[in-house]
């Protein structure tokens, strides 16, 4: 068995004995004092250094204050399940006496499931869609595709510092003119594919940051923004019934928006239990995949893997559908511009947004159309007509 010396006690001890802050700890020899000389040091039992020759400590023993500074599992055993610690202050007089300790947490957002059922719990009472009369026409043939770019709902951008204002406001009616004009021009299809690609939300919280952190210019309430968010969605929803005899609707997870998406997913999928017409996906999924005739769909946000990549996982998690399908097709945003990847055996294309710039993309020189589209397949001949509604036209209508 390895062994250390102890730097203050001079014991030869094995190297789990000693404190670690990290695994790597006890075999790049960074930290040399044992775990017994650290606890007694935090608790006081070592008074000053006595002189330079000698021995390194003079001890004398005082009365425990309360737990060890490094005993990991008692600090732990005085967190909740539902946080993970972050970090641990400890308050200590001039003799070396504890006086105080804080224990700095931070939530467990790594729990997927347990958010999940949190939200279900909190879906029980909102209300349900009742159904409503499926149009006259449709074409069993067709499906129309409506992907939503990154909508980026509770955006804030200053007009004069950004070029152009954006705000909830604007988010919410840029997309409902759009999604007015689109299923206007789209063909009666018996089936529609609403794809909410991700960072359909700006902010994933309270504390208007990214899921990841990062600080986002917002404008209103993390609960306000959600609310608007859910209606503009059911509103989309709403429309396409009009035109279309089913609907389905994914909300794919951004990096902005990871959980408020899984959010916006249950809510609408409770919403629209009793609508037989309407199928929402709620799966945490990163992927989603949809198999129309000779035509396979699958969707990602883009901002976990490259174009070529795409190709392997779409083969690999639907291989019968692969190898049964012709016209592949991969949907993707992260990216907010037009981008198509032909590769072989599919298209992976990156969608524009309708959502204006904020202040830190615009100071850094992205530039990019702004425009929403409904793709119409047929589904024995793939991608045969597609409509447009740039952000212009969505201005000048009424």
């Amino acid at each position: 068995m390895s062994t250390k010396v102890c730097s203050k006690c001079r014991a030869d001890k094995p190297l789990d004995a000693f404190q670690q802050r990290s695994r790597m700890s006890a075999r790049d020899g960074r930290y040399g004092i044992c775990r017994e000389c650290a606890n007694a040091y935090a608790r006081g039992r070592y008074a000053k250094r006595a002189s330079q020759s000698g021995s390194d400590f003079e001890t004398e023993e005082r009365t425990d204050p309360g737990i060890p500074v490094f005993d990991d599992l008692a600090i732990n055993e005085n967190v909740p399940d539902s946080h993970l610690v972050k970090g641990v202050s400890t308050l200590v007089d001039g003799d070396g006496n504890i006086k105080a300790r804080w224990i700095k947490t931070v939530a467990d957002n790594t729990n997927v499931d347990a958010i999940l059922d949190a939200v279900r719990e909190l879906a029980v009472d909102l209300p349900r869609a009742e159904p409503v009369a499926a149009p006259e026409l449709n074409d069993d043939d067709l499906l129309a595709v409506y992907p939503i770019g990154d909508a980026h709902f509770g955006m804030l951008a200053w007009g004069q510092e950004c070029g152009e204002a954006f705000d909830l406001e604007i988010a919410e009616r840029n997309l409902s003119r759009a999604v007015d004009h689109l299923t206007a021009l789209a063909p009666p299809a018996h089936n529609a594919l609403v794809i909410n690609i991700g960072d359909f939300v700006h902010a994933d919280g309270l504390g208007n940051t990214t899921t990841k952190g990062t600080r986002v210019d917002v404008d209103g309430r993390w609960p306000k923004i959600i609310r608007v968010s859910i209606r503009a969605l059911r509103r989309t929803v709403d429309r396409c019934l009009e035109r279309h005899q089913h609907v389905t609707l994914w909300n794919l997870r951004g990096n902005h928006d990871d959980l408020s998406a899984m959010v916006l997913a249950i809510a609408l999928g409770q919403f629209y239990e009793h609508e037989p017409r309407v199928t929402v996906c709620q799966s945490p999924e990163m992927f989603k995949w949809y198999r129309f005739g000779a035509n396979l769909i699958g969707a990602t946000h883009g901002d976990k893997l490259k174009p070529q990549d795409m190709l392997g996982v779409m083969a690999t998690d639907r291989a019968k559908d692969w190898g049964e399908t012709k016209h592949r097709r991969f949907y993707c945003g992260h990216i907010h511009h037009e981008v198509v990847k032909e590769l072989p055996g599919v298209t992976v294309e990156y969608l524009r947004t309708l959502a204006g710039s904020d202040a830190w993309h615009r100071g850094q020189g992205y530039r990019s159309g702004r425009d929403m589209r409904v793709d119409v397949l047929h589904r024995d001949w793939g991608l045969i007509n597609r409509h447009i509604v740039g952000i212009e036209q969505i201005r000048r209508s009424a």
